[in-house]
């Protein structure tokens, strides 16, 4: 039993090494200089694995600290975030809902809390959508919100309600008798980016009350189903409200393309002069190029087409009947070609072309998402261009990005790129190490040109293979950039424990089989804590401040605070910094700077009152 004692003694020592090893070789620091990986010490230089002595802490497992192995951690998707407050009479709304559609399709729902915050997630816009906010006691509001299709966080900052005023009335027909289930949608006469807009439907006897309307002169429209819609223009008076409708009409429409082709998906626009409002209404054209718009109030109206593979095109007092008006849809010039593998064979399924103006710079990193898929014997088309000088950019699997030679595009008549032909490319391989030990599970993004340390820390937020070119790297910490151009390129380095990394300039030749680069990370450090008021309150959404002292970074990081006050930094260099914390809402109440310093591996805690 005295034997076998030392022997456990020193079984758990190994074993907590290696848990400790496992905890935190990871990361993401400083590139070295380009030499054959080698699987040696990183040498002197490297960034030492233990904390230093003192008041620092050494990084432990605890719960929510994020120290995983870098292997077991997955990345988290993209999305879309839209923070704010809801504010009425000065003071936060709890309680208001928000919704963000895009044609009447719901892609987000969220509440605000009881100090009126919002948090509304959703999957990365593609296209423009509209907010609704909804609160009892206030005019609803609608805000257009513009494509994010890289998804990030949006602060859209304060979306203030107003009071409203009740509006009662009736909708007749043109008899003089009541008509039900009419809808009556009410909104300023001169709207702004926010739009101020009440909906009510009709009683069995024609009457509607709309308690909360936009305040002043306001445009009230009522439509029913057999009839057409009329707007009105409505000030507050003591003579009764009445809306009359006549028998609607029906404009029928067939978009003609090219040798009589249906156009399907282009907007088509009508509006009506004589309206309040221009009587405006949008629709899209379906799968056989025709569109109609029922229960019109007026005989004739202007249509304007747009598309963005067509000029647009507009007509002028077009009679709303039951014939089918036919509007002619010019194209915009296109480009033709095809694509060749070596020996004139087709090119590889998958294979993708792009047109980009002939005086950006050349991509010799394109993605293969992005474009239009060539056919199967090679052949494309890039329609929807405006006149100008262009080039081809052509990416496919296993060869290396190219460009057709500039093909100028007049205001008639298509442009001809020529047979491209792909070449095999060449490769650039790395190998992470952190001290001794590889780095797997980092991802690795190719640039042209060195980025900037603003670049590498916004991007960093950013994870997953569809965010530009990426790679991650293997259980051994190696990670290859395949089938890529001669010449430089640079290369930004991710991974848990360490501050973003950037490694290169890189020559890229056109071997397919190049030794790996060995590029030694450094390990980093974090802060965290909380913020709170001087009465002892957390404090959400604070904004914290932090500064390097050497200026390594060249710009100051901010980080908010959750809704529990807690904040966690990125993983940061080693070195002295300075924070301080503050609120949005009173940028005179601050915390005042601290200073501290921190080691690699430390995780400070650093709770900071306002």
């Amino acid at each position: 039993m005295k034997v076998l004692l030392p022997v456990l003694l020193v079984g758990l020592a190994l074993g907590a090494g290696v848990f400790f090893l496992q905890l935190d070789a990871d990361g993401a620091g400083r590139g070295t200089k380009d030499r054959p990986f080698s699987g040696r010490s990183a040498g002197p230089g490297a960034a030492p694995s233990a904390a230093p002595s003192g008041k620092r802490t050494p990084p432990t497992p605890e719960a929510g600290a994020g120290r995983q192995k870098v292997d077991s951690l997955a990345a988290p998707r993209t999305r879309g975030t839209f923070e704010g407050l809801v504010i009425g009479d000065g003071n936060p709304i709890p309680g208001a809902s928000l919704s963000l559609v895009r044609d009447e399709q719901v892609l987000g729902e969220a509440n605000t809390d009881e100090h009126g915050r919002f948090r509304l997630e959703c999957a990365p816009l593609a296209a423009a959508a509209t907010l609704r906010v909804r609160a009892r006691g206030f005019v609803s509001l609608e805000r257009p919100i513009a494509p994010r299709p890289a998804g990030g966080t949006a602060l859209l900052g304060n979306v203030r309600l107003l009071r409203g005023q009740r509006i009662v009335g009736r909708v007749l027909d043109g008899r003089g008798r009541g008509i039900a289930d009419a809808e009556v949608r009410v909104e300023p006469t001169n709207p702004g980016s926010d739009v101020l807009v009440a909906i009510a439907h009709t009683r069995p006897d024609g009457a509607f009350e709309v308690a909360d309307a936009p305040p002043g002169t306001v445009s009230v429209t009522a439509r029913a189903k057999g009839f057409g819609e009329q707007a009105v223009r409505y000030t507050a008076s003591p003579t009764p409200f009445e809306i009359q409708l006549e028998p609607g009409v029906t404009l029928r429409l067939y978009l003609s393309g090219p040798r009589g082709r249906p156009v399907v998906g282009a907007d088509v626009t009508v509006q009506a002069p004589s309206d309040v409002r221009g009587g405006r209404r949008t629709a899209k054209s379906d799968e056989n190029g025709r569109v109609a718009f029922e229960g019109l109030g007026a005989p004739t109206w202007s249509v304007r087409v747009s598309h963005p593979e067509f000029r647009p095109s507009s007509l002028n007092q077009v009679a709303a009947t039951e014939t089918e008006t036919v509007i002619e849809c010019l194209p915009w010039p296109a480009i033709e070609g095809v694509v060749r593998a070596p020996a004139g064979k087709p090119p590889p399924p998958g294979t993708r072309v792009q047109a980009l103006p002939a005086s950006a710079p050349g991509d010799r990193i394109a993605q293969l998402d992005g474009g239009v898929e060539v056919g199967a014997d090679g052949y494309f088309r890039l329609s929807g261009l405006r006149p100008g000088d262009w080039r081809v950019c052509v990416a496919a699997p296993g060869f290396a990005p190219t460009t057709s030679v500039p093909v100028k595009l007049g205001i008639e008549g298509d442009g001809y790129a020529g047979t491209i032909e792909l070449r095999a490319g060449g490769s650039l391989a790395l190998a992470l190490v952190l001290g001794t030990e590889p780095v797997p599970g980092a991802e690795l993004e190719l640039f042209q040109s060195e980025p900037t340390p603003a670049q590498l820390w916004a991007l960093q937020g950013s994870r997953g293979p569809k965010l530009g070119r990426r790679v991650t790297s293997g259980p051994d910490g190696r990670a290859t950039f395949p089938d890529l151009s001669p010449g430089q390129v640079w290369v930004a380095v991710y991974a848990e424990v360490c501050p973003p990394a950037r490694s290169g300039p890189h020559e890229v030749g056109s071997d397919p089989g190049a030794a790996a680069i060995r590029v030694e990370l450094a390990r980093g450090a974090r802060i965290q804590g909380r913020v709170s008021s001087a009465q002892g309150t957390p404090l959400a959404l604070a904004q914290l401040r932090i500064v390097e002292s050497k200026r390594h970074l060249g710009f100051p990081l901010m980080l908010a605070s959750d809704t529990e006050g807690h904040y966690t930094s990125a993983w940061l260099p080693p070195g002295r910094y300075t924070i301080e914390a503050f609120t949005a809402a009173d940028p005179t109440k601050r915390s005042g700077p601290s200073e501290f310093e921190l080691g690699p591996g430390e995780q400070r805690t650093l709770d900071l009152t306002l």
